[in-house]
């Protein structure tokens, strides 16, 4: 289980299958259930912009506890009233508090007010990972199956099925629960077989994986040498878009998935919109790059 989690293959694993996620348990690399609550909460916004060394909610509220001098359950209700900037309760902290030691906890805990994990809640959604990530270990058709009938996933509806169809599982089977459709629908979806695979992809996001893979796609790896002498890999692909996230008006985060692997990329937005399927550009070690879309 903490091989897979490690290698960030957590695609299908409710909760968890973000890229964001899988780059976490990537670095993370857990092997407990108090391991994975960690990466699930370390990817939450109120962890990622902390100032100081603050995975869970509870870390926030010990910090608060010894640096005011009071018992947790009044730094809980300072908690709160910072992540809310509560006036009032701002005003109660700044008179417990020498002005530059409340500055700087203002400082620390100044991202708050952004979504956080209790470790409670962290706990609880850890506990399913871990049970999820077995099931993907030591029974995989099962888990797709599941994840196929049951999983609202951030990746085009291709991903599930074409990694559902490594394992071993035919996402088109009608014993599925996703595809025991009424009458109007299953004559609609009969169209969907007079349809190329290009077709298919452009039209319902998802083509007939049991044909293999879409033609064209690769990635190639190169060693290149940055203007200061230092010696890095770039990588070169092809590939269909399997998710993406519009960071600013200018950036974009895109996941592409070749066949055989995913690529992480983040580039100019330039001319991506949600009709592009697919991606062809290069990628630097740093997950920078550059993309064409088509």
């Amino acid at each position: 289980m903490g091989e897979l989690l490690a290698s960030g293959r957590n695609i299908g694993i409710t909760l968890a299958e973000s890229r964001l996620a899988c780059a976490e348990f990537r670095e993370q690399k857990p092997t407990t259930v108090g391991g994975v609550a960690a990466c699930m909460a370390l990817i939450r916004p109120a962890a990622r912009e902390a100032e100081g060394d603050i995975v869970f909610d509870d870390d926030a509220i010990q910090i608060i506890a010894r640096e005011v001098g009071c018992t947790e359950a009044e730094a809980d209700k300072f908690r709160r009233g910072l992540a809310k900037k509560d006036p009032k309760m701002m005003e109660e902290l700044k008179g417990r508090m020498h002005p530059e030691a409340c500055a700087s906890l203002e400082t620390q805990l100044g991202s708050l007010a952004l979504y956080g994990f209790c470790k409670a809640h962290a706990m609880s959604y850890a506990q399913l990972v871990c049970c999820l990530t077995w099931c993907k270990v030591e029974h995989p058709r099962a888990f797709w199956k599941g994840a196929l009938n049951n999983c609202q996933s951030s990746y085009r509806p291709w991903v599930h099925m074409w990694e559902a169809w490594k394992a071993g599982v035919n996402p088109f089977a009608k014993e599925l629960l996703r595809n025991q459709k009424s009458v109007y629908t299953d004559a609609r979806r009969r169209k969907y077989w007079d349809l190329t695979p290009f077709e298919q992809l452009y039209q319902h996001w998802h083509w007939d994986v049991r044909l293999g893979f879409m033609d064209g796609c690769y990635v190639e790896t190169e060693e290149v040498v940055d203007d200061a002498g230092a010696q890095k890999q770039k990588r070169r692909f092809r590939g269909v878009i399997a998710a993406s996230r519009i960071l600013t008006k200018n950036k974009v985060a895109i996941c592409v998935g070749t066949g055989d692997e995913y690529i992480d990329v983040i580039c100019s937005l330039g001319t991506f919109s949600g009709a592009k399927r697919f991606a062809k550009g290069w990628v630097n070690s740093d997950g920078q790059g550059s993309c064409a879309f088509a």
